[in-house]
């Protein structure tokens, strides 16, 4: 840090020695109390840990752009493929794009993947598989790069199984109207299909067991006796049809009786004369007296194994009963008293009628059903309603074992009004009362976190305090697509959107962006409710009041931040009971940091730091530097970017030659940029090469072409995303440019340098090692300007005024390439002066040879500069260079001052 020497401050001849030197940091807070270890003002200045520089303060590389979409980059995620590659999703006006991060500087012309809204979106993963959120939809992108939206025609959501075995198992799915239901029949008997509008009367209440005692209905020609109904809630077995039940009915043609009926009374259908068939079960024992009498049109009839008594006249007056099966032999035929009646209608032996229709109820309020499945098997049904609901399927088959120890699997379409136990919540309101969807509330969310196992989304401005959580499977495993109509809680009641969601520790934080009198920040903890349907909520265990989040939260090596009013602040645990308090971590910046946009900013976790993105600026927090401030809390060192953005309609720079052609000059200045000029050329006649000139006060002067490009229409930076791991800092512009740090060039030759013909990698590895070679420093071929200065200090002497012992000052820097830095003096005396240009001519790989390499390293140079301010009281220093590819780096700053006497009375 910095040092003053003291000696005896009265003696005017006393010389003080104030170095400037083991730099941390920036600190643009106002006043000249701050430490001289930190520079007042640092631009586009850091510590790159990966070299071997000592941690000094030095140039940040540049960037390069590598794509350009031509809409504005609204937002920039990372998706892992099948193939365990990286991919980078890119979010562009309407549009989404997919690309290897390995293959960014070979990109050909990307086309769209996806359609999507033109605005900031946000993204989660589950797998291998990348959400994107927009605030209308959301969209999937697989681990093979196929890409829809979530929903029924496109990627279908889950289909939870509301109901199985018509007890509640899963909450319906916010996301879709479809639900499953599933039965195990273990007896068709169980589910046998009866008609509905067949009345009944109880016949033992301890028994459970019930009797047909008629129909209420003059238009069904066909019924179906059940072997159960329900009774007010209450199974009861159908084993009786009453005395005359059915008597004079002139409709009914067919009569199908279920297993556990085992007695049909006297008159039951005496005079039905539409009846034209009955099939009795094998459990009918009894057909009572004159039971099917007078059933004039009556055809067939089938009884069963069990039939024990036929009653008087049961079938007088049945001339057109033909035809009689029955399931036994001749011999059992004859032991049924009264079987003499049908002896002479055409008997046949040992006929199973084992046909079967099941009735299964269905429990969820359904408009339609789409698909019946029995073991797998699709079969056709028909389905029976009640205001327009779908109360139960009907199946037939021939036989009953389809039925009898099956699965039924139904799929259906819920109403998406009306609610059952398990739906209730789905109607949700906003702040109008107006009624919302599911599937709106979850598409119009805004914000996703990954939690405790699961998703959760909020951030829709209809619901402005709702949380929605997703929900395990059939699996167990959290699945995306499916929200549970219980999944939800609210924070607040008001009108304050929650803004972001992170975890914390054991705790989920909701940031809101306002405090509606319920608190601005939530902390959430799981608790297991031990109910099926809902196994786990998300109370709310504390809360702060009154901290407007603006923007994104992350952990920063398990420091949870977020964007908030008083800039970048973080949950901060403060005692053994792990309740967390609101802290600022940049008070260093906030002066300038406080000044921007906060509502727009992104972040990412970049190489050690956390970036912060507000336009054309970067703020980085550095993770290995961490002091405690003022108050007492952790605070951490940080530095500045600017220019962060491309540039359209820009104009190449070119250079002074150091050498002519005939009839061209050389400027005095040979190398030097010259800008806005008006490029000439010709040919030269023996290579057939064009040569550029231009004209300075009327004489041809030779220029070249450079790399380098100067003007044009600035685009900033508007949003950050790191990749591999946080090695790699992608940003996308406002134009539509994307652009990557060139930190990945470690190590790495200019092109002009690999493709010499007696280039070796090997040597160059050598002598230039893994540091990054100075072509890589500039903004998208624009000279950035790198520049520190020093703390305005009075050297801890506020009351004398000073003198600087001439040619005193010196300035070590960590050297480059060829170019120059300016050094710059501020004091309160004389304002600004430039003092001189300092060359920096360290490494410099322009003309080396690689055929006989030799490397000198002259990478730190102590220059001193000409300086001999008087009567100062206070002095800065200021380094800078807008020159292109013109790196440095700072290591120490050190002058001598003597004391020239009493501040002088206004």
């Amino acid at each position: 840090m910095g040092r003053v020497g003291y000696k005896n401050i009265s003696s005017s001849q006393s010389e003080y020695t104030l170095t400037y030197s083991n730099m941390r940091g920036v600190d643009m807070s106002s006043g000249n109390a701050r430490e001289r270890y930190r520079f007042a003002f640092l631009e586009n200045m850091y510590r790159d840990y990966d070299a071997d520089s000592e941690g000094l303060t030095e140039s940040i590389p540049g960037f390069r752009k590598i794509a350009s979409l031509g809409e504005r980059i609204n937002a920039m995620f990372s998706h892992i493929g099948e193939d365990g590659g990286e991919y980078a999703v890119i979010h562009a006006g309407e549009h989404l794009y997919r690309f290897a991060v390995s293959e960014r500087d070979s990109l050909q012309e990307l086309s769209p993947i996806a359609s999507v809204k033109n605005t900031r979106s946000h993204a989660f993963t589950s797998g291998s598989e990348l959400y994107v959120l927009d605030g209308e939809k959301l969209t999937r992108i697989s681990g093979d790069g196929s890409v829809g939206a979530v929903n029924d025609a496109e990627i279908e959501p889950y289909i939870p199984t509301t109901y199985v075995n018509g007890e509640e198992h899963e909450q319906r799915n916010l996301l879709s109207d479809k639900f499953r239901e599933m039965y195990t029949i273990s007896s068709a008997d169980e589910y046998s299909y009866g008609t509905k509008e067949l009345t009944y009367k109880i016949l033992s209440v301890k028994d459970r067991t019930c009797a047909v005692n008629g129909i209420d209905s003059e238009i069904i020609t066909e019924i179906y006796v059940p072997s159960y109904v329900n009774i007010n809630g209450e199974s009861f077995a159908v084993t009786e049809i009453v005395d005359s039940a059915f008597t004079a009915n002139k409709v009914i043609e067919k009569v199908h009786l279920a297993a556990k009926l085992t007695s049909i009374g006297k008159l039951s259908f005496s005079g039905c004369t539409a009846l034209k068939s009955v099939v009795c079960s094998d459990y009918l024992e009894t057909i009572g007296n004159e039971a099917f009498s007078d059933c004039t049109a009556l055809e067939s009839l089938h009884i069963g194994s069990a039939l024990t008594t036929i009653g008087n006249d049961a079938f007088k007056n049945c001339a057109s009963l033909t035809s009689v099966s029955y399931t036994l032999n001749s011999s059992s035929f004859t032991n049924i008293d009264g079987y003499g009646q049908l002896l002479y209608k055409n008997v046949r032996y040992e006929v199973r009628r084992d046909e079967s229709k099941i009735s299964v109820p269905v429990f969820s309020p359904a408009i339609k059903i789409r698909s019946v499945r029995i073991n797998g098997e699709l079969f056709g049904f028909s389905a029976e309603s009640e205001d327009n609901i779908m109360k139960s399927i009907v199946v037939e088959s021939k036989s009953k074992n389809t039925f009898s120890g099956k699965s039924v699997v139904i799929i259906g379409e819920m109403d998406p009004i009306k609610v059952t136990k398990n739906s209730v919540g789905e109607n949700f309101l906003d702040g109008e009362g107006e009624r919302i969807s599911g599937k709106d509330a979850i598409n119009g969310c805004t914000v996703a976190e990954s939690f405790d196992g699961r998703v959760f989304l909020s951030g829709n401005p209809k619901l402005p305090n709702t949380v929605f959580y997703s929900s395990k499977n059939g699996t167990g495993k959290n699945d995306p697509t499916y929200f549970g109509i219980l999944n939800y809680f609210n924070d607040g009641t008001g009108g304050c959107k929650v803004i972001s969601m992170l975890t914390a520790g054991d705790s989920l934080a909701v940031f809101k962006d306002g405090d509606d009198g319920g608190g601005s920040i939530f902390y959430h903890v799981p608790k297991e409710t031990g109910l099926d349907i809902l196994p786990k909520i998300y109370p709310v265990t504390y809360t702060h009041n009154g901290i407007h989040s603006l923007g994104e939260s992350v952990s920063f090596f398990d420091d949870p931040v977020f964007v908030s009013s008083l800039g970048i602040s973080a949950l901060d645990k403060k005692n053994l009971n792990l309740e967390r308090s609101v802290v600022t971590r940049s008070a260093n910046v906030n002066p300038k940091l406080l000044s921007e946009n906060l509502k727009s900013t992104s972040m990412a976790k970049w190489q050690g730091y956390l970036a912060i993105c507000t336009g054309e600026h970067i703020y980085l927090a550095d993770s290995r530097q961490i002091f405690v401030g003022e108050n007492g809390d952790s605070q951490y060192e940080w530095y500045y970017l600017s220019g962060i953005g491309t540039h359209k309609n820009d104009t190449r720079v070119y250079r002074f030659a150091s050498y002519a052609h005939a009839g061209l000059n050389i400027y005095d200045k040979p190398d030097a940029p010259c800008k806005e000029i008006t490029v000439f050329s010709t040919v030269d006649k023996e290579t057939s090469k064009p040569v550029y000139y231009t004209y300075v006060s009327g004489k041809k002067y030779e220029i070249t072409p450079s790399e380098e490009r100067s003007g044009g229409e600035f685009s900033p930076a508007c949003c950050i995303y790191s990749y591999s791991g946080g090695k790699l800092l992608f940003f996308g512009t406002e134009s539509g440019d994307v652009c990557v740090f060139n930190n990945d060039k470690r190590g790495v030759p200019p092109p002009y340098i690999s493709e010499m013909a007696d280039f070796n990698p090997k040597e160059y590895e050598k002598a230039y090692g893994q540091r990054i070679h100075p072509y890589f420093y500039s903004f998208d071929k624009h000279a950035p300007r790198y520049s520190v200065r020093t703390v305005r200090d009075d050297c801890g002497i506020p009351h004398l005024t000073k003198s600087t012992v001439k040619n005193s000052l010196t300035v070590k820097i960590r050297s480059f390439c060829s170019g120059s830095i300016s050094c710059e003096v501020g004091t309160d005396k004389s304002g600004y002066s430039e003092l001189a240009s300092i060359p920096d001519s360290g490494l410099n790989f322009e003309e080396m040879n690689f055929a006989s390499l030799s490397f000198t390293n002259t990478e730190y140079v102590t220059i001193p500069v000409s300086e001999k301010e008087k009567g100062w009281v206070e002095k800065e220093i200021n380094l800078y260079t807008d020159e292109y590819t013109s790196p440095f780096g700072i290591c120490n700053i050190a002058y001598r001052f003597g004391i020239k006497g009493k501040i002088k009375k206004i």
